[in-house]
């Protein structure tokens, strides 16, 4: 286990902005759509991984880099230089006022922009603000700095597709928080704001629906659908100025700076640009998401993409793994009855294949409460790997 460098709470909705990459690295998985020596837009599809990805900045294309990806592979990645222009092009028609959408014409151009979200013939929409990590607030920052435009979009999400009832999840302690939501939210009679307890699983869609449920807040047997509060802004964006989402607010944790900072970034963009202002010792790791959840970064040298919504720096104080003392709390502890120590034994051996992997959903608890501090969510990740191998 590491141990977390611990950073105050003051400032955590502040969004910083470093916009101006020098290069971008889209990673490839198919043949690029540009060569080197191309001119491209921002939205300009650059290339087809099954979905199109576009690119966050214009300029010329200067080739194709060989890089280490979040998982310490290597991997192809367009490398794109920045002209600092800002010239757009592929903007779709829309509407300036967001209310005035009928029903399939939104549904359809939300999926044009690659919105994915089941939003038809749904009882209840629950958006959260809990972020998938502890020491992360991107949702919350995203949310207090844009409340009007985010109640804005829910509320014409509800009225043009019909949906009975939504709810915004919060946090008991975000005082600041509920305060600026209250500010608005006299408006919109069709939204409601829960605030719930500090439940460590409640990051977790499920988890957090279960909860609702059993407190009565939403009734059984309905048709939820739950996200966040970013995917919402990226639907404002896309529905208000035809936007794509070119941009990525991710958190970056250090008692160095002061304290946790979100910071708004190009997609594509290099990690090591943003860790430099840091100025990091030698003896701090860098964990992608949550220290229960997330991953060593091998490599700073790693590209954002809209999976990385946080990275953590901790200290290198890893505490001198034990003997397993077959305690069984791993198991106990496991919301979704697995058993860590058997995957771990086992992990090289195709019964794997029925341990129910799966289910697994990386809470990270089975390590940090093993008494003999045994990563054993390292072994359940390599086990999902091999699984993979063992199918084929």
């Amino acid at each position: 286990m590491t141990t977390y460098i611990e950073s105050g709470s003051k400032n955590i909705y502040d969004i910083k902005e470093n916009l101006k990459p020098k290069f971008i690295y889209i990673p490839i998985y198919n043949n690029p759509l540009v060569k080197k020596g191309d001119y491209v837009y921002i939205n300009d599809v650059v290339v087809n991984n099954n979905i199109p990805i576009r690119s966050s900045i214009s300029g010329y294309v200067k080739g194709i880099l060989n890089l280490k990806n979040i998982n310490n592979e290597l991997e192809n990645y367009l490398v794109i230089e920045n002209d600092y222009r800002e010239q757009k092009r592929n903007i779709l028609k829309i509407k300036n006022d967001i209310y005035s959408y009928n029903k399939n014409e939104l549904l359809d151009l939300l999926k044009e922009y690659g919105f994915n979200l089941i939003l038809n013939d749904i009882d209840y929409l629950i958006i959260s603000t809990i972020d998938n990590n502890r020491y992360t607030f991107v949702q919350k920052a995203i949310l207090y700095n844009n409340c009007e435009i985010i109640l804005e979009t829910i509320d014409a999400l509800i009225n043009i597709i019909n949906i009975s009832k939504c709810f915004i999840i919060v946090n008991d302690r975000d005082t600041y928080l509920k305060k600026e939501i209250n500010k608005y939210l006299g408006s919109y009679l069709n939204i409601t704001l829960v605030s719930i307890p500090n439940i460590y699983l409640t990051m977790w869609n499920k988890y957090l629906n279960r909860y609702l449920i059993k407190k009565r807040i939403i009734k059984k047997n309905k048709k939820i659908t739950t996200c966040n509060v970013e995917i919402i802004n990226y639907m404002y964006r896309a529905l208000k100025f035809g936007e794509f989402a070119t941009e990525k607010i991710i958190s970056l944790n250090s008692n160095k700076y002061g304290s946790n900072v979100n910071i708004n970034v190009k997609l594509y963009s290099n990690l090591n640009d943003l860790i430099t202002l840091f100025n990091l010792n030698n003896d701090i790791s860098l964990i992608n998401g949550g220290t229960l959840t997330g991953s060593k970064i091998k490599s700073k040298n790693i590209i954002i993409t809209k999976d990385i919504t946080g990275i953590s720096f901790v200290k290198n104080d890893f505490k001198q793994t034990t003997k397993c003392i077959n305690c069984g709390l791993c198991s106990k502890v496991c919301p979704e009855k697995l058993h860590p120590k058997l995957i771990m034994e086992n992990i090289d051996n195709k019964c794997i294949n029925k341990m129910h992997l799966d289910k697994c959903i990386n809470c990270g608890l089975c390590s940090y409460y093993c008494p003999s501090k045994i990563e054993l969510n390292e072994y359940v990740k390599l086990a999902k790997k091999k699984i993979t191998n063992y199918e084929k």
